[in-house]
């Protein structure tokens, strides 16, 4: 999670670069972490201006996305052999042999270095915001690039890479970063009600290779929008994410066996008219009697005591009638109700509140949160049962 808006990062890089472009500084500028001594980012200058960029978390990913996007004329092959370059010099050197060789023009060496110079001062802007802007700098004027395919004025780009910060940060993924890499965590949490939660297209390219950048370029997907597509995946567990690549092959026949064994649930459920009931309370003596009232009427039963343990659990069994408590350690009724509401396979299910005392304001609240009602413990008999037959078919 982000400890300071990236913003604020932005603005010390922007005294740093302006410094450097009053002095018509010639070399390299590094920036690196406090907190990560191998990770650095590193600044190319000619006479004040920024020619080239290198480093970072994800820089073989960034010089091989922006290969592919810029130098459409090259074969895949040729692609293949480019883009395990990941030195500064010989990057720059493969855009110089490329512009000679006809297969790249000067404005798309110029749109390619701009793209590339903006992405990472973006990304030092979120990760800074990470370390809460613990950077260092150092200059060394002996490290050049040798021949000048295009210069960058230093404010142009941090302005740039501060529109793009505040874009993300405006559409409320401030938690994120743009060049993380996702990675499936829990595949079971994918299927829900036998169907897949995420394109059947996106999922084998979730494997550790691609950032969200990355994902939503061969996607051909807008990245915000995108992103935000994964985002309740990854608040119930089923996608992570990782600040480095982590390359692996993806288990796709594991979702599959998924698949069928969630179909085959739901066939066993419709064949036996069995439905499951939960009750999450604290109280082992109000889940004992839940749990008396309901499998006397032929449903399944399942109690929770520990409101931690509630969503994961609930996400596992499926239930198709929630009974919630009000008042729990740690948690309550009306935050775990908000947060199941937002959840695909929870946003039709009946869910009850359960109070200690029948009050408006609380009646109020469980309606805010989309809940389907309110009861008071110990709940009647009578009640329970009209309340379940109310939503539920008789089994």
């Amino acid at each position: 999670m982000l400890a300071i808006d990236p913003i604020f990062v932005a603005q010390d890089l922007q005294v740093q670069l302006q410094k450097l472009k009053s002095e018509l500084f010639s070399g390299s500028f590094s920036i690196g972490t406090r907190y990560n001594k191998e990770l650095q980012w590193k600044l190319y200058f000619r006479l004040g201006r920024i020619s080239w960029l290198s480093g970072g978390l994800n820089a073989a990913e960034r010089w091989q996305r922006h290969i592919k996007l810029f130098c459409s004329k090259l074969e895949s092959q040729d692609i293949k052999q480019i883009v395990s370059v990941q030195d500064a010099q010989q990057e720059y050197q493969t855009l110089a042999e490329l512009q000679e060789k006809n297969l790249i023009t000067r404005e798309k060496i110029a749109n390619l270095v701009t793209s590339l110079v903006t992405e990472a001062l973006c990304d030092v802007m979120f990760y800074g915001s990470i370390e809460n802007h613990k950077f260092s700098y150092g200059i060394s004027d002996h490290e050049g690039l040798g021949e000048i395919l295009h210069l960058i004025e230093p404010l142009d780009a941090i302005a740039e890479a501060q529109r793009l910060a505040e874009e993300w940060v405006g559409t409320n993924l401030v938690e994120y970063s743009p060049s993380l890499y996702p990675l499936i965590k829990e595949p079971e949490m994918l299927v829900v009600d036998g169907k897949l939660t995420i394109n059947s297209q996106i999922l084998p390219l979730i494997n550790g290779r691609l950032t969200l950048r990355g994902l939503a370029l061969h996607t051909k997907q807008n990245l915000i929008p995108f992103t935000q597509s994964l985002i309740p995946l990854v608040k119930n567990g089923a996608i992570t994410f990782s600040w480095t690549a982590n390359p692996h092959k993806l288990d796709l026949s594991s979702i599959g066996a998924y698949l069928k064994q969630s179909k085959r649930s739901d066939i066993g459920q419709v064949n036996k008219s069995k439905s499951v009931i939960a009750c999450v309370d604290d109280s082992p003596l109000v889940c004992q009697g839940f749990q008396k009232i309901l499998t006397d009427l032929g449903y399944s039963f399942l109690g929770i005591q520990d409101p931690l343990q509630a969503i994961p659990l609930l996400l596992k069994k499926k239930p198709d009638f929630i009974f919630l408590d009000l008042i729990m350690p740690v948690t309550n009724g009306y935050e775990l109700c908000s947060q199941l509401r937002k959840i695909p396979t929870f946003q039709d299910i009946p869910i009850i509140m359960l109070a200690v005392q029948n009050n408006l304001a609380d009646r109020i609240r469980a309606k805010i949160v989309h809940s389907n009602g309110f009861i008071v413990k110990p709940a009647r008999k009578d009640l329970v049962i009209d309340l379940v037959h109310k939503y539920l078919p008789a089994n």
